[in-house]
């Protein structure tokens, strides 16, 4: 009964081997075409009309601290940011227009302002994904958030790094007509 499932699991496993090995058909996006369709999301954009981002920062159970943050934007100027402590719950920062509360956990001191302003970008770089986030207390400056997708999508290597190692393993898979979906792995010499 065991081998039974194993053929069947190598069966399964050698047809969609198949397919993701399978040449793009013609019409078919390249995964090079699908990145960049992704967009860079900047509420500093008039076209921009709103943005909701959120998400958690940090590994989990890591050595360092592990945040959860959620930034909102509503055009023309309506901006809030909420930064918190992933273990606990502990707001850290709130920031609602131009008022913000910011908790220094170490001190422990709780400030408040009036006049503030923030700044929330997330994008990748050679170091990893890198959430940085900066908040003014007293500041004239206008919010900023600003994700941009296609540093953060797979790193496609240019075709000359293709065909020396062929490192990469990025795939375009069809879903239904019209729908595809980008599927990027580990680069084989990183694993």
């Amino acid at each position: 009964m065991g081998s039974r499932c194993l053929s069947r699991s190598l069966f399964a496993g050698s047809a969609l081997a198949a397919a993701l090995l399978a040449p793009a058909q013609a019409g078919e996006p390249s995964a090079r075409e699908l990145i960049a369709l992704a967009p860079i999301l900047d509420s500093s954009d008039r076209a921009c009309r709103s943005l909701d981002v959120g998400g958690y920062y940090g590994v989990e159970n890591g050595p360092g601290p592990r945040l959860r943050f959620r930034a909102l934007y509503r055009a023309p100027h309506h901006f809030s940011l909420l930064l918190t402590d992933a273990a606990d719950g502990t707001p850290l920062v709130f920031c609602s227009d131009r008022k913000m509360l910011l908790y220094d956990a170490v001190g422990p001191t709780l400030y408040y302002s009036e006049n503030a302003s923030f700044t929330l970008e997330l994008a990748s770089t050679d170091a990893g994904i890198q959430l940085n986030y900066l908040c003014l207390l007293k500041s004239s400056k206008p919010h900023h958030i600003r994700v941009d997708f296609p540093s953060m999508l797979p790193g496609l290597p240019s075709e000359g790094q293709a065909a020396e190692g062929g490192a990469f393993e990025d795939r375009v898979v069809k879903c239904n007509s019209g729908q595809f979906k980008l599927i990027g792995r580990v680069p084989r010499l990183l694993r």
